[in-house]
């Protein structure tokens, strides 16, 4: 994030290039995992924790993947996913998934983030999820016909943290407020709801 004029402008990068962002100091705050960014790494670099991510595949109850309660990471290559063509976000995270757990999977059926979103509730392939938000994600109109399906594997759960300088918390103190209350929110909705799933 940076805050210009008052206002959040985001960028989203790869998880690679997080580390560089930090070291540059090109963003006020960072929201990201650890996996490529270790605190002790960074001196002047604080973090807080804001939430876990746990990677779902949502298929159609009479697909016969809804009989699962889960799938390994390594089964998720065999089959024809849809998602948003956007690199960034569940794909590059999901990219990550595949160099841990050795196995190539590939989003087959591509569309835009704004498409793929909105036509959720026609959309007959089996998609990728994050669990951040499930409460909210289950009150969408698709969401009883769809199966939420744990995916399994190394690094297909992860914790996010903001990060920031901790030379600036005191200036940037409204902006991680802001952030943190929202995430705690969102966490504690979800914990209320959980579906028997988190």
């Amino acid at each position: 994030y940076r805050l210009e004029n008052n206002r959040f402008t985001l960028d989203r990068i790869h998880n690679h290039d997080v580390p560089r962002a930090i070291a540059e100091a090109r963003y006020g705050l960072i929201i990201a995992d650890e996996l490529y960014t270790k605190p002790a790494a960074y001196k002047s670099v604080e973090r807080v924790f804001l939430f876990r991510q746990q990677l779902f595949l949502m298929a159609e109850r009479n697909d016969p993947l809804a009989i699962r309660d889960e799938i390994s990471a390594s089964e998720l290559g065999g089959l024809t996913l849809i998602g948003p063509a956007d690199p960034l976000g569940i794909k590059d995270w999901l990219m990550e998934i595949d160099r841990f757990n050795c196995c190539s999977t590939m989003i087959s059926l591509n569309c835009s983030t704004s498409l793929f979103e909105t036509e959720w509730e026609t959309i007959r392939w089996p998609f990728l999820i994050s669990s951040f938000g499930f409460a909210r994600t289950a009150q969408r109109p698709w969401w009883n016909s769809r199966k939420a399906i744990r995916v399994t594997g190394e690094y297909t759960e992860r914790d996010i943290y903001l990060w920031y300088d901790g030379r600036v918390k005191k200036e940037r103190a409204p902006e991680i407020r802001l952030i943190l209350s929202n995430a705690e929110q969102i966490r504690r909705e979800d914990s209320d709801w959980s579906g028997g799933l988190l």
